[in-house]
């Protein structure tokens, strides 16, 4: 049964993220977008949640990072709330997740 839940929450957090980045008119627009305005936190986390939908994890977990390294809130909780989707999908024991679980902790306890 524990399994069962764990695999729909995989997959709600699978859905969020694609219905984001569907949002954001996908991968491609999203990376025009970051190009263009390099410097916006918004469109960067825009891309990361396009990235994740896309199945480039760690990509998107980087991304989502330097967001939350640059501001707390606003796009930063936004970020941090991305990596929490990207960690249900990927489950909380994957490498790539255990890797970005610490390093999130790290910028958060400064």
């Amino acid at each position: 049964m524990l399994e069962r839940c764990d695999g729909v929450l995989k997959e709600i957090s699978a859905l969020r993220l694609q219905i984001d980045a569907q949002r954001s008119g996908g991968l491609e627009a999203a990376r025009r977008d970051v190009a263009q305005h390099s410097d916006d936190p918004e469109a960067q986390v825009r891309l990361a949640k396009a990235l994740a939908a896309s199945g480039k994890y760690e990509e998107a977990l980087a991304l989502f990072l330097l967001v939350v390294e640059k501001q707390r809130s606003g796009p930063g909780e936004e970020a941090r709330q991305g990596m929490v989707e990207v960690f249900g999908v990927l489950g909380m024991r994957h490498p790539i997740s255990e890797k970005y679980r610490a390093e999130l902790a790290q910028v958060l306890h400064r």
